[in-house]
């Protein structure tokens, strides 16, 4: 009987115990209750006239954003090319919903803010309101158990604790915000000449029309001569090449486009920094386009007309330089810029791969 009577005694005490840790626990997350989205005042895109943020993608250092009639600057460079859709969709939209859009607020937080990780903000937005007026934004450390970062707005006593909206559209530099230029593009079938420059190695191709094609060129069929394929190596005498083995190269080289910004306006040692200078690999390509200033109608056949145009010559060269270093979860690539251009961008190894590693040998019939 004493020892049940000891049993009863623990196991009473432990239920105490258990029930006030129970109520302290509740207590504790009340802080942290989930509420749904709450009914705050938000900064409306349209008040909006500047954003500055700093987080690790600027490695630090706080990148600023003005509007002028609606048109979206890089502060230190008004001509940088800024994507403005992204700009005001994603980035101005998420700073100024974030608040408004939290799922949980924590009424009286700790004094020390390095709990919450807010010491050291993973993300601090500034955004300049139309009247002057300044919301100071900084986000702070993950909370796996609830799913949220924690953020603070500068002058609000509460916390809040938000989704990863606002963090992943500031995870970026300024350059990949920027609004790329298209890479040039080149029908398959206005490939005239292709040559590659490795050092003192040149590969050409030559592709020469069919006698028997014809020689009026109409829009219908835009460009669609058939072509025969020469090779040449170091300036040798061509040789009928192996079309199958051209056509797979034509099929890359009009699906290039570039991956990312690099520089902006990048200078001529800069540009040796990537590899763009004496040692790149250089790739010229001519091709055709029609010139629509000249077109007119001519018959075919008993009245049947066609639209038909004179041909352009275009050539544009690009200047392969090093791989881009591997940081463990992107593609390779290597840097690229167009002959005469300060811009430096990427475009995926998988594409620019035959071309840097180009054998004449490969293309011989």
């Amino acid at each position: 009987m004493k020892k049940k009577a000891v049993r009863l005694a623990v196991a009473a005490a432990l239920l105490a115990v258990l029930t006030t840790a129970f109520f302290v626990i509740k207590n504790l997350t009340k802080k942290e209750e989930k509420q749904g989205p709450i009914t705050v005042s938000q900064t409306p895109v349209k008040d909006i006239e500047g954003i500055t943020y700093r987080c690790e993608a600027t490695k630090g250092e706080p990148i600023s954003l003005v509007r002028e009639k609606d048109i979206w600057y890089y502060e230190k460079d008004k001509e940088f090319p800024l994507d403005q859709v992204f700009v005001t969709n994603t980035m101005a939209v998420s700073a100024a919903e974030a608040v408004s859009k939290a799922e949980r607020t924590i009424e009286n937080p700790e004094e020390d803010l390095s709990q919450y990780g807010l010491d050291q903000p993973v993300l601090t937005v500034i955004l300049k309101k139309i009247t002057g007026d300044e919301v100071k934004l900084n986000v702070g450390s993950y909370n796996a158990g609830v799913e949220g970062y924690y953020l603070q707005v500068e002058g609000d006593q509460k916390l809040y604790l938000i989704d990863a909206t606002m963090v992943f559209a500031f995870d970026v530099s300024v350059y990949d915000i920027a609004d790329k230029e298209d890479y040039p593009y080149v029908e398959a079938g206005s490939f005239t000449h292709i040559a590659v420059q490795k050092g003192s190695k040149m590969v050409e191709l030559k592709g020469e029309v069919q006698k028997d094609s014809q020689e009026v060129l109409s829009k219908q069929y835009y460009l669609e001569k058939e072509k025969t394929w020469s090779v040449s190596q170091d300036g040798s005498a061509y040789q009928e090449g192996n079309q199958t083995a051209v056509q797979e190269l034509i099929s890359q080289l009009a699906s290039f486009d570039y991956s990312k910004m690099i520089e902006y306006r990048a200078d001529e040692k800069k540009r040796e920094e990537y590899g763009l200078g004496d040692k790149a690999v250089i790739l010229t390509v001519d091709y055709q386009v029609l010139d629509e200033t000249t077109a007119k109608q001519v018959e075919i056949a008993n009245g049947v007309t066609e639209t038909v145009c004179d041909t352009l010559d275009k050539q544009y060269v690009l200047r392969i330089g090093d791989k881009v270093p591997e940081d463990g979860y992107s593609e390779p690539e290597y840097y690229v810029c167009l002959e005469g251009a300060e811009v430096v961008y990427t475009i995926r190894a998988e594409l620019l791969d035959t071309v840097v590693n180009i054998r004449a040998e490969s293309f011989e019939k």
